[in-house]
């Protein structure tokens, strides 16, 4: 009998609780952007030669990366930022009459990437490198966030994603007239936002000029957007 009766005060203390909890509910969405300048820069070269022997270009290819390579190395950038992309070396034709061709040469290319901290120094070190003539590939560069950087911004947008959740649930609460309670779920989402890489592109030409000044480029701020989902018990 005793044992029936504390089963009882059981569930009637549940179903107690769950109408307490089922009372009302208040669920908002508190949502933060934070950004920042990216710190990291990402440069790209394409390399292009040619020659009537496959053997010939496939040697300029190999040739013409490491040469750079070093330049840039003596130049200061650090050996380990520099990676290749792909290397190829494909025939070329000439397409005359009645779909013959013709083999002419093969066309060597290698892409060089420099992934380094986005600082004037490194920049110009490496652009003043591409003023050598043997060097007036083209280029393009690109910016993004340095992992440490996402980390901090992503740590910052949570406190401020929370802190907004509650400021809307309070504001609501207040003008309902009615008490935040505990919490009864709380969820967490996100999406990066960051804005298109900002490109800065130039032409084989403009490297060729040795009265070439330094370049300052002021990357655009990247954001990142993180969303929280709160929802609160209510008191009546």
């Amino acid at each position: 009998m005793k044992t029936l009766t504390a089963a009882l005060i059981l569930i009637f203390a549940s179903l107690f609780s769950f109408a307490q909890s089922d009372n009302g509910v208040i669920k908002v969405k508190g949502e933060a952007v934070v950004s920042a300048v990216p710190e990291n820069m990402e440069l790209t070269i394409p390399m292009e030669v040619s020659d009537s022997s496959y053997e010939a270009c496939n040697e300029k290819v190999a040739q013409m990366y490491n040469e750079l390579q070093r330049a840039l190395i003596k130049s200061g950038i650090d050996e380990s930022k520099i990676t290749s992309i792909g290397i190829s070396v494909r025939p070329d034709y000439h397409y005359q009459g009645r779909g013959e061709k013709k083999l002419i040469g093969y066309n060597g290319n290698v892409s060089m990437q420099i992934d380094e901290k986005h600082t004037d120094k490194n920049l110009n070190a490496i652009l003043k490198t591409l003023r050598n003539p043997k060097f007036s590939f083209g280029y393009s560069i690109s910016f993004d966030l340095s992992d440490n950087q996402r980390e901090t911004m992503r740590e910052e947008a949570i406190v401020k994603a929370t802190a907004d959740a509650r400021k809307k649930a309070e504001l609501l609460a207040s003008s309902l007239s009615v008490g935040l309670a505990q919490i009864r779920e709380i969820s967490y989402g996100f999406s990066d936002q960051g804005t298109s890489p900002l490109v800065y592109r130039s032409e084989a030409k403009m490297m060729d000029s040795s009265g070439m000044e330094d370049v300052e480029i002021n990357a655009r701020k990247i954001e990142i957007t993180r969303q929280v989902s709160v929802t609160w018990n209510i008191n009546q």
